[in-house]
């Protein structure tokens, strides 16, 4: 049998266990409330993920290669350190983002090349709101700021 579902959350984890990658079958990973500070490169050899958990974490960054997660639809990133998302154009399937309380003050503008992308939260950051997202909001993506 295959690992689909793999919960790692609340747990004192400082560092991601690089062990996880090697679980190709997973399509979903909650991995919230440690103490991660960075995920390995090697995150994008979870190519069956369709929803990525990490809120109430320490990331600072996220590696470039989180991108590769084509069939990625749900992204949970709130409640970390994050101060600017790598280029995430490959995340096509993306639909919810969720970015709140972090230290974002950029965002890329690869989000406008999200074709699927309905819900995008960046509340209680750092950020100047780029004008842009209103392209996202005219094609029915619910943006929170």
């Amino acid at each position: 049998q295959q690992l689909r579902y793999f919960n790692i959350s609340n747990n004192a984890f400082t560092v991601f266990p690089q062990e996880v990658t090697h679980l190709h079958s997973l399509i979903e990973l909650r991995a919230y409330n440690n103490g991660f500070t960075s995920l390995p490169a090697e995150i994008a050899e979870l190519h069956n993920l369709l929803e990525l958990h990490l809120s109430g974490n320490r990331l600072k960054t996220l590696p470039d290669t989180i991108g590769q997660l084509e069939h990625l639809r749900k992204l949970d990133l709130r409640n970390n350190l994050l101060e600017a998302l790598p280029e995430v154009g490959g995340l096509q399937n993306l639909r919810e983002l969720d970015l709140r309380g972090n230290n974002l003050y950029h965002l890329p503008e690869t989000l406008l090349h999200l074709p699927k992308l309905e819900k995008l939260d960046l509340r209680w950051n750092q950020l100047e709101i780029p004008t842009w997202h209103l392209q996202l909001v005219e094609r029915g993506c619910t943006v929170f700021i």
